[in-house]
């Protein structure tokens, strides 16, 4: 399975390091398969996390599906870090962790405390193919933290999804729910970072857009209805005389259905 991740970290680079710890109790380091570039932090347009409820007609979806690669930006050395790019994982229940050096895992390093700020933005992070111009919950959210110890965590549930549009165009991709939270922590008392803690849910969804129904067509189902109750009443109003007459048939009330269902 393919993440797609692009975050900013008010962290310089060399002190970042990241990892997938999967079902199995698997751990394997993934830094080297992302791009980190140095770069300045700042919120941009970026807010808070919060659940987005934002309805788009499937058409909408699929057109901005554009496949679109990462926009390489310069680097600027401002005590930051930008990572991007797409991880390949097994599509299992794992946990991403974005850590510091010397925190956590060994390492020959050890990242000063100073440094450690795990003040975030998250420009982009979804799962599967690369849709930039498709929005998920995380996209354009920003996390501040206000001392060197603290943890970020992310759970997150993935569902397969199908768009498919009126013209039968169809878009394969995931979509998710998240819950996140934060905590300040004494030194020592655990590891301070990004966790991204992620489940693949055993089920798939297909979302279908079907054409709005023409004011003609109304009509037309409308009178079928009408026609429809006329006929079903006529034959119950002869049902009930037929019992009521043991049989002989009121020639006044024949007229009156034989009528009614003739629409005269």
């Amino acid at each position: 399975m393919q993440i797609n991740i692009d975050t900013t970290i008010a962290m310089p680079c060399p002190s970042l390091m990241v990892h997938v710890v999967d079902a199995t109790g698997q751990r394997t380091r993934l830094t080297d398969d992302l791009k980190l570039i140095p770069a300045e932090f700042s919120a941009r347009t970026a807010t808070k996390y919060r659940q987005i409820d934002d309805p788009k007609y499937i058409h909408e979806i699929i057109q901005a599906a554009s496949g679109k690669q990462y926009n390489h930006e310069i680097a600027n050395d401002m005590g930051a870090c930008r990572l991007y790019g797409s991880l390949n994982v097994n599509k299992v229940a794992s946990n991403l962790h974005i850590t510091s050096d010397g925190h956590g895992y060994a390492s020959n390093q050890h990242t000063s405390h100073d440094l450690l700020n795990f003040t975030h933005r998250i420009d982009e992070f979804s799962f599967g193919q690369l849709y930039p111009n498709l929005i998920n919950p995380l996209d354009n959210s920003i996390e501040i933290s206000e001392t060197h110890f603290e943890i970020f965590q992310y759970a997150i549930s993935v569902v397969p999804t199908t768009y498919v549009d009126r013209r039968n165009n169809v878009l394969l991709t995931n979509q998710y729910a998240v819950t996140d939270s934060h905590k300040r922590f004494k030194e020592g008392h655990t590891v301070p970072g990004i966790f991204f803690k992620y489940d693949i849910e055993p089920i798939s969804v297909q979302i279908s857009e079907t054409r709005q129904q023409s004011f003609l067509h109304f009509l037309v189902r409308l009178c079928g209805i009408i026609g429809g109750s006329a006929v079903t009443v006529g034959a119950i109003y002869r049902l009930i005389n037929f019992a009521l007459t043991g049989g002989r048939e009121d020639p006044k009330l024949y007229t009156a259905t034989h009528n009614m269902m003739r629409g005269v």
